[in-house]
């Protein structure tokens, strides 16, 4: 996010021209707890987890079959991690990812 327009020679700049181009730190602020609050852990659908049946094709169906099975491997896998962490990691755990986002671009 910068003030103005981005420049159109590709010319040295001074420190002052970067800080002019900066938005202030509160605007900055502001974005950062809007994209926290929306990355944040989902309470919708998990990873796969269709509210509609989108596959009819068997074949189609067996893929996401294996690939349902490799995340709940992976889930596993965190989980068992996440035992000998002090702090536990789970924000890649597919059990914990959100089927989809949806962010309101202001």
């Amino acid at each position: 996010m910068l003030c103005g327009k981005p420049p159109s020679d590709r010319g040295s700049r001074s420190e002052v021209d970067v800080i002019q181009t900066i938005q202030p730190r509160l605007n900055h602020y502001q974005v950062m707890t809007i994209l926290k609050v929306l990355s944040d852990h989902s309470f919708g659908n998990q990873l796969v987890d269709f509210d509609q049946r989108y596959i009819y094709d068997p074949k189609a169906m067996h893929i996401v079959k294996k690939f349902r099975a490799d995340l709940c491997k992976i889930h596993r896998k965190i989980q068992k991690r996440n035992m000998e962490r002090e702090i536990p990691y789970d924000y890649m755990d597919p059990l914990v990812i959100p089927n989809s986002i949806n962010i309101l671009v202001l």
